[in-house]
């Protein structure tokens, strides 16, 4: 299912208490209905057009579920481009809440002119991708984009990190960029890092922050560890487009079969919003099933990351609140429209 239109949150500030949260889910669109019948490349190709936001991240994850029905496996070089695309996709879209986002909550003017250049330099890696990419197994094939990629990794991470070498190597080094304040994300982060610490759940999302909250680094308030963590994100993916050899480590992609026929399997690889599974069954060459967890699903259902998020807020300002509020949804970030309402 892929879901549209608008996801609706009400909130009912408790001051100094939990807050409680109302979720309405935006409607959903049957796509996997669209992918039944289809050969594993015309499924693949055609997730890559219906999911506007992580198109090749669908295709990746559905292509790779396919072969591991098919017990078949993609040449090197077309796995390693298909792992690129995701990432350069990912850091896109990380890159969308840094200079739009997070200057807008910061009352700051969007650097439109650098999201239009890494704009740009994502769809000239999608136009020299070859559209043979999403075949399956040895028949994949893959167009040289290397270079294209690092020239999009360094535009990113200058943008971000300022001049910078090697801003998030430790506490210390975080310290010494922030005060800076050099970037709107150094600012950022220095905004998200006045709210008073508390005391975080061991719940166990599948968001940006969920991968990387065990890291020694993070730490203060859970929006500053939340934004932090999308920073260290911006980080890993811009290393592992400037070498190939480290973009498995990127972005995640684990494959599972899950009969002893080979013909059902599942893919799970790392999104920008988290975690996206897809599980298919395969019979005679085609997709007779498909089912896609996607992480806005799971991260903005009710008593999901989201509302898990807003309830551990703890303050009497309803001022304070409410940035608070704000500034959690931004962060744990859904892929659709939405309306953050107070009571």
């Amino acid at each position: 299912m892929s879901l549209f239109g608008t996801l609706g949150i009400d909130v009912i500030f408790k001051p100094g208490a939990a807050a409680a949260v109302h979720i309405t889910a935006p409607r959903s669109a049957p796509a996997t209905e669209l992918l039944r019948g289809c050969t594993p490349a015309e499924m693949a190709n055609r997730a890559r057009l219906l999911f506007a936001l992580c198109g090749n991240a669908h295709a990746t994850a559905a292509i790779s579920a396919a072969e591991a029905a098919m017990q078949s496996v993609p040449s090197t070089q077309a796995r390693r481009a298909r792992l690129q695309m995701v990432a350069a996709e990912a850091l896109c879209e990380h890159f969308f809440r840094v200079v739009v986002d997070w200057p807008a909550f910061l009352s700051e003017a969007p650097r439109t002119h650098a999201l239009q250049r890494v704009a740009d330099q994502v769809a000239q890696i999608k136009a020299r991708m070859g559209s043979r990419l999403y075949w399956s197994g040895v028949e994949a094939q893959a167009m040289p984009h290397g270079e294209l990629a690092a020239v999009l990794a360094r535009s990113v991470l200058s943008e971000v990190f300022g001049d910078d070498d090697a801003p998030l190597d430790s506490p210390s080094s975080i310290d010494a960029w922030t005060h800076k304040a050099a970037t709107p994300a150094a600012r950022m982060l220095a905004h998200a890092r006045q709210d008073e610490a508390q005391p975080l759940d061991e719940y166990p999302e599948q968001t940006v922050f969920g991968r990387w909250r065990n890291d020694p680094r993070l730490n203060g308030s859970e929006a500053a560890q939340r934004v932090l963590s999308r920073l260290l994100e911006i980080d890993t993916l811009g290393r592992g487009l400037a070498d190939e050899n480290y973009c498995e480590g990127a972005c995640k992609l684990t494959v599972n079969v899950n009969d002893g026929d080979g013909r059902i399997a599942s893919a799970a690889i790392d999104v920008a919003r988290g975690r996206l599974h897809h599980h298919i069954e395969i019979h005679d060459g085609k997709v007779t099933h498909c089912s896609i967890s996607s992480p806005t699903g799971r991260n903005f259902e009710q008593g999901g990351a989201a509302e898990q998020a807003i309830c551990r807020i703890r303050t009497a300002s309803r001022t304070s609140f409410e940035r608070q509020a704000r500034l959690l949804v931004m962060e744990i970030d859904p892929c659709v429209a939405y309306e953050l309402r107070f009571h």
